[in-house]
């Protein structure tokens, strides 16, 4: 019996730099979920009326609108949901928590749910501190400020012809998800970004 044994690394091999009080890194450890949803937009919920909408603000099942994000907290485990369109959330938590936090995931939207584990297809960075909204604005056609652009706000646009999304995670903190496959060069434009406004 071969005992070869397969370990996940991260892209950019948990780069962190930091370029006076601002942090760029690579957030590693992170489980990447997409939920497709159906029916216009709504989640299929067991003994629900499905000809109405499921996802909408003021769901008890508390799907954010498009465009938005929140916090659920399901069988102890703390799920950050990312609501892209109105058919496509994705489901961002620990890794370690993985099967667990997929369990829960079904528990919350019923078993009958589409998901998909897309945790290798992406590289996320972080990045905080002062320069981070002037570096992302470079290099993006969103209005950044935090009165348009608020915390747990996000967007799917383009950065250096990469087709990312973005994520404000704080005041002056973002995560920025771009396809794995593109994570030297999209990690070279933030960089020469930061470096262009400084």
């Amino acid at each position: 019996m071969d005992n070869t044994s397969l370990k996940a690394k991260p892209p950019l091999g948990g780069y962190r730099k930091t370029f006076g009080d601002t942090t760029l890194q690579e957030m590693t450890g992170l489980a990447i979920i997409a939920i497709a949803t159906s029916n216009g937009g709504a989640v299929k919920v067991p003994g629900r009326d499905h000809n109405q909408l499921a996802v909408s603000a003021n769901d008890p099942l508390d799907a954010p609108a498009p465009g938005t994000s929140n916090v659920i907290h399901q069988d102890q485990i703390a799920i950050r949901l990312l609501s892209l369109r109105q058919d496509l959330i994705l489901a961002v938590f620990t890794a370690q928590n993985n099967r667990n936090a997929i369990e829960a995931l079904r528990n919350k939207f019923g078993r009958t749910i589409p998901i998909t584990d897309q945790s290798d297809a992406w590289v996320v960075l972080g990045l905080s501190g002062p320069l981070s909204e002037s570096a992302l604005e470079r290099i993006c056609s969103i209005d950044l400020h935090q009165d348009v652009f608020a915390n747990g706000d996000l967007a799917q646009t383009r950065m250096e012809h990469i087709s990312t999304i973005l994520f404000r995670s704080g005041d002056e903190a973002f995560q920025i998800f771009a396809p794995r496959s593109y994570a030297r060069s999209f990690l070279h434009a933030v960089e020469t970004s930061i470096h262009n406004v400084r």
